[in-house]
């Protein structure tokens, strides 16, 4: 009895740890992309912004 309620404690346990970690990357994966999206478009600007300015 006492070892089946073990068991099942480390079940769960496990499966939180899981499904935790699992979220936290997906929010890692989320807030890396919108990063990437952000950087793309400031170097995009970056490398742009002159040329433009200077065809003008």
């Amino acid at each position: 009895m006492v070892y089946n309620l073990v068991n099942l404690l480390c079940f769960l346990w496990d499966l939180h740890q899981s499904i935790i970690s699992q979220l936290y990357i997906n929010y890692w994966k989320l807030e890396l992309s919108k990063l990437n999206k952000v950087i793309k478009k400031g170097l995009i600007q970056e490398t742009w912004s002159p040329l433009l300015i200077r065809m003008q």
